[in-house]
């Protein structure tokens, strides 16, 4: 089966999928010829931004720089320290045409065993680039600040509890990075995915925004797909 290794921040694991093999024990003395069950294969769950969007682009002279920051994170069980992963799906040009967009790269949140936990929970932030700010590009540094802040959030949370929203805990690392001309935030989104359920599902976050008389309106709507396997 495959368990999260890693960097250990705050006693909470940010990790890395590994794998490692599973031996079965030998039976006791009176009953040598009966080796011990294997133990049932863990839940496994994927996590990943699909498509997005828009009918109403946040930028009023132009097409936006569609971009998403966020992670997933595991409470602590008996099989494994919480653990949690920061993510960045880089910027789409996105019109308000209601045309749908493929995410490529960062698209996947989490691919992995969650045995003995009832939800993987993720937290993610959409953007809009302004002005070729790069805000998002050094990817190394958000992903592993945003694995590191989440462990923290929700590194204490048991098997059983529910893990602490943590979208706008994301927002802030963002807002500590940024540059001059900084990215406007979009929307924030925190969901807990059952470890068990349908196969594949589609999820939807919907970001809408209505300004009044100063600002800008817009709509996005983005597609989120849940793989549960074995």
């Amino acid at each position: 089966m495959r368990i999260p290794l890693g960097l250990i921040i705050g006693g909470v694991v940010v990790v890395v999928a590994t794998s490692v093999g599973i031996v079965s024990c030998a039976g006791s003395d009176d009953d040598e010829n009966t080796a011990a069950p294997s133990p049932a294969p863990p839940a496994k769950v994927r996590v990943e931004l699909v498509k997005v969007m828009s009918t109403a682009t946040e930028d009023d002279l132009g097409d936006d720089e569609f971009y998403v920051l966020g992670g997933a994170s595991l409470p602590a069980t008996q099989y494994a320290p919480a653990a949690a992963w920061g993510n960045a799906a880089p910027p789409i040009e996105i019109a308000s045409d209601g045309a749908w967009h493929d995410f490529d790269q960062g698209r996947v949140f989490f691919d992995g065993p969650a045995a003995g936990v009832e939800a993987v929970h993720i937290s993610a932030v959409a953007y809009d680039e302004d002005s070729d700010s790069q805000d998002w590009s050094d990817t190394a540094q958000l992903t592993s600040a945003i694995g590191g802040r989440l462990a923290k959030v929700n590194g204490k949370v048991g098997a059983g509890g529910k893990a602490a929203n943590a979208a706008g805990d994301i927002a802030m690392i963002v807002e500590g990075i940024r540059s001059f001309d900084a990215d406007d935030e979009l929307g924030q989104y925190d969901n807990d995915i059952p470890v068990l359920g349908p196969e594949t599902e589609i999820l939807t976050w919907k970001i809408d925004h209505e300004a009044g008389f100063l600002g800008s309106s817009y709509h996005y709507e983005v597609q989120l797909k849940v793989t549960r396997y074995v």
